[in-house]
């Protein structure tokens, strides 16, 4: 008797479902429901992750280049000014400090350099220009570009009056000398404060790293030149399917 009533139980459970199958629909579509809500929180942290994985990367590569450019314009300044990398990093830091820029850094001390040289030369304009901050070429003349400045902006910065400063600034540096002022009249000890404030936060490039540098651009542009006329080279061969 237990085994037929069992069987008997069996059958009207089949019967049930068989007959009014919704509460068995309504269980399936509530576990695919969950189902496809678990693969759409899946595939939302994967995307996230792949987001911010990507992120990363471009963080990276934007700081390996903004590196690279820094580097390459302290290299390039230093094989046009005859600056070590070091002496143009902590001159470029005074500069920023006081409002002034690494461009304009490298015009007025070529334009110093120039001056020295024609005054040197018998410029009776140069020399008028270096006389009038006390100086002459023979006390310039031959000494590092980095020595030459700190000179000069002891002279500047000893000047009666800023029209005075102003004069003498246009003078040896050209039209940029006005902007480099305030760099001029922290005279030699205060750049040579700020120098040690650059070394001390960082901001001073070696030789070999601003080389380094330097080198790692070059080859970046070349890398990038390469993409591009591939990229041409695919639309050229694509254009008449297209």
């Amino acid at each position: 008797m237990a085994g037929t009533s069992g069987a008997v139980r069996a059958g009207r459970a089949f019967v049930e479902i068989f007959t009014d199958d919704r509460r068995l629909h309504k269980g399936l579509r509530g576990a695919q429901a969950k189902l496809r809500s678990f693969a759409a929180g899946v595939q939302s942290v994967g995307s996230r992750l792949a987001l911010i994985g990507t992120g990363i990367v471009t963080a990276m590569l934007a700081m390996v280049q903004g590196t690279a450019n820094a580097g390459s314009a302290v290299q390039d300044m230093a094989d046009r000014t005859g600056l070590s990398a070091e002496a143009v990093s902590e001159l470029a830091y005074a500069a920023d400090q006081t409002g002034s820029s690494i461009e304009a850094l490298e015009i007025g001390i070529r334009t110093m350099q120039k001056t020295v040289a024609n005054a040197a030369d018998g410029s009776k304009e140069a020399a008028e220009g270096l006389d009038d901050i006390g100086l002459s070429a023979e006390q310039l003349f031959g000494l590092r570009p980095e020595e030459q400045i700190r000179k000069v902006a002891d002279a500047i910065a000893g000047l009666g009056s800023q029209e005075l400063q102003t004069a003498a600034a246009t003078k040896i540096f050209g039209r940029g000398g006005a902007e480099l002022l305030p760099l001029l009249k922290q005279g030699s000890a205060g750049i040579d404060a700020m120098a040690q404030e650059a070394r001390a936060l960082g901001q001073v490039w070696s030789g070999a790293d601003a080389k380094a540098a330097e080198e790692f651009g070059d080859q970046l542009q070349q890398v990038q030149k390469l993409v591009a006329k591939t990229a041409i080279e695919i639309g050229v061969a694509l254009l008449p399917t297209i």
